[in-house]
């Protein structure tokens, strides 16, 4: 299937419970918040819930685990020039080359599941790298 080809609440529900089910919890993470945006109901916020703590799970098995300390790929002065949100650059202003992920998001003000997608994004975005 394809993210984001899905019309009615309904569609959008199963399409994310087929991601769920395939182990694509990212994806099903992301059309579980917009089914539950479109059609708010306990079931959606059920699957919601469940959705958003298996991506969590992942991330922090892939994130936080082993003690992995994040180092900038980029010079500081590019990320100054980055379009980033305002939690993706406070991220990145805590890295130090010494603390790790864990110790990052444990002080972030940012809510841990949006830190641990920020952190995965930009090691997708080649910004760090994780030692």
């Amino acid at each position: 299937e394809v993210l984001g080809s899905e019309q009615g609440p309904e569609e959008i529900r199963r399409a994310a419970e087929a991601f769920y089910a395939s182990g694509n919890v990212a994806d099903a993470a992301a059309l579980a918040r917009r089914a539950y945006e479109v059609s708010p109901s306990a079931q959606t916020a059920n699957f919601l819930r469940q959705a958003e703590a298996a991506l969590s799970d992942q991330l922090k098995a892939e994130l936080l685990h082993g003690g992995k300390v994040p180092r900038l790929k980029v010079s500081t002065g590019l990320v100054r020039q980055m379009p980033l949100s305002a939690p993706e650059r406070y991220l990145l202003s805590r890295i130090d080359g010494l603390r790790t992920v864990e110790a990052i998001v444990q002080v972030s003000p940012i809510h841990e599941l949006d830190a641990l997608r920020c952190f995965k994004g930009f090691v997708e975005q080649g910004l760090i790298e994780l030692r």
